[in-house]
């Protein structure tokens, strides 16, 4: 089934109405070529490409070409036009990943999240499978680590472009790390949303805001109690001697735990910076890292359900059949 918003042959009275004057529209100098048949226009900007080549790559444009050209139809340089609602820079970097196979090479090859994002969303829309799949490879490189999150999405603001991204393209199985991403945030930016640099005010979905906000309580609250039980159990710790000294340190390292109730997700806090102030021995000070670590896991392998998302076995056999 054709989607209803693109529209082979608009008049040139419909495209005036994306502006006031058809002088302002650009041609992408990237994507105009002269011997090709079909000019799309998106925004202010024009690309003239090939028509079969278009055809051939998406079911979608294949269907829409095949119709019969309205007698009114606009014609650039000879060729009809196709005006689509898409933006002018999602349809860029979507059109060079079409025709312009250097553009876009398969991860680990760089490239940004703003290209990620115009090409998933164009190829899920349009159709393109293997440019799709491309995509979200490169969506899958999305980092674990929230110290990384904001040099590979560009800015924090654009969290809440990348949950609703891997909504529309039924990537779920990334949605976990970012909500927990989202937890830090203060509940008015979660609801409000919020604008990046140069770029489009967003808005998360209600039902992930309730999602994300549950979520953010449960994890600095009863998760944070639950998650460093292993700091004080057991109270002797097997090859330490110097249990009671060492006992004191393990509570005092809990009770500045509870102190941070309500302000950190366990993930977050800066535990390792306080294990290496506190005076336990070397035995005690590694059976702690250790439990830390399988605290982390068991934790993480909680936060679909904390944040009322499918179960992990759910989201992995999700990603294997978007992916295979």
């Amino acid at each position: 089934m054709l989607p209803p918003s693109p529209s082979l042959g608009a008049s040139a009275r419909s495209l005036v109405a994306y502006g006031d004057d058809d002088s302002e529209l650009q041609r992408c100098p990237n994507l105009w070529f002269s011997d090709c048949g079909l000019v799309i226009r998106a925004d202010k900007m024009l690309f003239r490409v090939s028509k079969d080549m278009l055809a051939a790559r998406s079911p979608v444009f294949a269907d829409m070409l095949s119709l019969p050209q309205p007698a009114d139809v606009e014609m650039i340089e000879g060729c009809p036009v196709v005006s689509l609602p898409d933006a002018a820079q999602e349809v860029t970097v979507f059109l060079r990943a079409v025709f312009d196979p250097e553009f876009f090479k398969p991860y680990p090859s760089k490239t940004d999240y703003p290209t990620i994002r115009g090409i998933l969303r164009l190829s899920n829309k349009y159709d393109v499978d293997g440019l799709r799949k491309r995509a979200l490879v490169h969506l899958d490189s999305f980092p674990t680590r929230q110290t990384d999150c904001c040099s590979w999405i560009g800015t924090r603001e654009n969290l809440f472009s990348f949950i609703n991204l891997c909504r529309e393209v039924s990537a779920l199985w990334l949605l976990p790390r970012a909500f927990h991403m989202c937890s830090d945030l203060h509940p008015q930016s979660i609801i409000c949303g919020s604008t990046p640099p140069n770029g489009t005010h967003t808005v998360l979905n209600q039902d992930v805001q309730v999602a994300v906000l549950a979520g953010s309580l449960i994890l600095r609250t009863e998760k944070m109690s639950e998650f460093f039980d292993f700091i004080w159990h057991p109270a002797k710790i097997e090859g330490c001697n110097t249990p009671e000294a060492c006992l004191a340190s393990r509570n005092r390292l809990r009770r500045r735990v509870e102190k941070a109730k309500g302000m950190f997700s366990p993930l977050d806090f800066p535990y390792d910076l306080l294990l290496e102030r506190m005076s336990a021995c070397q035995v005690c000070q590694k059976a702690l890292r250790k439990g830390h670590k399988l605290a982390t896991r068991q934790l993480e392998e909680s936060l679909p359900e904390i944040f009322c998302l499918p179960s992990w076995s759910e989201l992995v056999a999700m990603k294997a059949s978007a992916l295979g």
